[in-house]
C-alpha cells in the first residue's frame, strides 16, 4: 500500500491557514490569509522554474535519456 500524497491545493490551504493568528487577529486574519495564499504561489511558481531549470539542464547533458514519447 503506497502512502498518501496530498495534493497541491491541500498544501496551499495548509500553509494559508493559521487557527493561532485568527484567534489573536480577527481583523487582519482575512488578510493575513490572502498573503499567505500569494506568498505560497509565488515559492511555487519559484519551485516548478527550479525543476524546469534542472530538467532542461539533464536533458542537454544527457540527449540519449529524452523520451520522445511514443511513435518515436
Amino acid at each position: 500500500m503506497s502512502e498518501y500524497t496530498p495534493t497541491t491545493k491541500q498544501i496551499r490551504e495548509r500553509c494559508i491557514t493559521d487557527p493561532e493568528d485568527e484567534y489573536h487577529n480577527p481583523i487582519n486574519a482575512p488578510a493575513n490569509r490572502l498573503a499567505a495564499g500569494r506568498e505560497f504561489d509565488r515559492w511555487l511558481a519559484a519551485h516548478d522554474a527550479e525543476v524546469r531549470r534542472d530538467a532542461a539542464a539533464q536533458a542537454l547533458e544527457h540527449p540519449e535519456t529524452i523520451d520522445e514519447g511514443e511513435g518515436s
